[in-house]
This record gives structure tokens, sequence and C-alpha cells, in this order.
């Protein structure tokens, strides 16, 4: 598994999926994510083995109820994507709901692009 399956599992929900940065011209419904460090390291033999590479997703909507939010999990689950959900709230200045999540991808030694 590699960080590009994250990207991939999005892309089952939408087009309208950046990484690190949006479109400044995109307005609703679209998704941020990107990698933020590792949170486990498998090593055997003193050599790492596998790593679990974690990082942040957000979803932008001014849906309430929106079911694309369920669409992700889904899409998530179904490439093995571990996932939780740290908020939802709503951006003023954006004028938008958005929610917030953390995923988490084990990948094989020198395989997290890949």
């Amino acid at each position: 598994m590699s960080v590009k399956d994250v990207r991939d599992a999005l892309l089952t929900v939408t087009e309208a999926v950046y990484h690190y940065k949006a479109d400044p011209n995109h307005k609703n419904k679209y998704i941020v994510w990107g990698e933020t460090g590792t949170s486990a390291v498998f090593s055997a033999d003193d050599a790492v083995e596998n790593i679990v590479l974690g990082g942040e997703l957000y979803y932008y909507t001014d849906t309430e109820y929106d079911h694309m939010f369920d669409r992700i999990c889904t899409a998530l689950d179904e490439y093995g994507i571990s996932w939780a959900l740290n908020g939802i709230g709503y951006d003023d200045a954006l004028g938008q709901i958005v929610y917030s999540m953390e995923w988490g991808v084990v990948c094989g030694k020198g395989a997290i692009y890949q």
C-alpha cells in the first residue's frame, strides 16, 4: 500500500481532490489531503520493514448532512485505509462546513509513493 492509494480512493468519490492545497477557484464540495508523518515503524533484524504513514483530510461542503462524506468513508474502507473523524465545524471565512479526518496506511520500506 502507498500514499497514492489514499488519492485513488478519494478520486472514486469526486474529481475535486487536491494534495495539500485546493484550487482557489473551487468553491464547494472538494477534498484537500496530505501526509503528515509516521505514527509507527516496524523493524526486523534492526532494519525498517514497514511504516504506518499518516495524514489529514479535509472535506469542504455547503450542504448540511452531506451524503458525500459517507461516500468518502466508504471509499477509504474499501481501499483498506484506516481513518478517524476528528471533527466537523463551520468555517466562517469560507462559509462552508468542514469535515476533518486523520488517515493511515501501512507502507513497505521504500514504498511510500509507489
